[in-house]
């Protein structure tokens, strides 16, 4: 049998002695670690706990910003808060999409305002049009959106765009060259044509886009280059007014601006009582 010498017997303990520091030393840089660990958590629970339970941070006022369509009452219902709710226990991210639960609200942001104040700022949409599908009204905003079905509490009081559908399918192309149309009439001072005076918008496959004013008068402008085809238009109005044209329902063909139509339309004329005039047997 093969002997071990003392030397190697002093070099195998003196490894396994100093291993065994290495081994204490980072056991206890561990047990420090996890204790401090440990002890950071409970004071954070401990804090978490007190400023849930602590009176001082309970809700008592709510600010509700951005208000038009929708009225405070209406966003706090949505908000669903209950009396003596704690600052801190409120959850804004999942409050701000209950109140995107509204149709007419686009965005919504919720914070808090120490130490007792809840703040919640909400972004309405601006309504632009009204769309027809099927004899319904719907309301589209500036972004091109349609959100919601006209109501009785809404105001019905916006251009009427007309055509945008098909078999209930929604046309994009006209469409979006309608709200293109509108958004230009709506920003531009300039316009001979404002919305103010616009009650519809009618879009078609084959002879494009026609206004027609609150008046009755029907403006045909066909596909693109709206603008320069609407500046021609003060002129002809200029021109009709000097013969002493009414213009209350005149269909004026603009498509062509070297080549502009005009055409008057008859009005219905009710029939005469027997006090207005003789009556004739046959």
């Amino acid at each position: 049998m093969r002997k071990v010498s003392q030397s190697a017997l002093r070099v195998r303990k003196n490894r396994f002695q100093r291993y065994f520091r290495y081994f204490l030393r980072d056991f206890a840089v561990c047990t420090l670690i996890l204790g401090t660990v440990l002890l950071l958590t409970s004071t954070l629970i401990y804090l978490y706990s007190y400023l849930l339970s602590d009176p001082y941070f309970q809700i008592r006022e709510t600010v509700v910003r951005g208000c038009r369509e929708v009225t405070e009452r209406e966003v706090l219902i949505l908000a669903s808060l209950y009396p003596g709710q704690n600052l801190f226990s409120v959850r804004t991210e999942k409050i701000a999409r209950r109140i995107e639960g509204n149709p007419w609200i686009q965005e919504a942001h919720v914070g808090r305002e120490l130490p007792d104040r809840l703040i919640m700022e909400i972004r309405e949409r601006v309504p632009l049009a009204l769309v027809e599908k099927k004899q319904l009204l719907q309301i589209v905003d500036r972004n091109g959106t349609i959100f919601k079905k006209l109501g009785r509490e809404d105001n019905p009081d916006l251009p009427v765009l007309t055509g945008c559908y098909k078999d209930g399918i929604l046309q994009e192309k006209l469409f979006k060259k309608s709200l293109e149309l509108l958004t230009y009439l709506s920003d531009t001072k300039q316009a001979p044509i404002s919305c103010e005076n616009l009650s519809e918008i009618h879009s078609d496959e084959i002879f494009g886009l026609s206004l027609i004013t609150d008046t009755g008068m029907c403006l045909v402008l066909g596909f693109d280059d709206y603008v320069n085809k609407l500046r021609a238009l003060p002129a002809v109005l200029e021109g009709l007014e000097k013969k002493n044209v009414d213009m209350a329902l005149l269909h004026i063909d603009l498509r062509d601006p070297a080549k502009i139509t005009v055409q008057s339309k008859v009005k219905n004329v009710p029939p005469k009582t027997p006090s207005e005039g003789k009556e004739y047997r046959t």
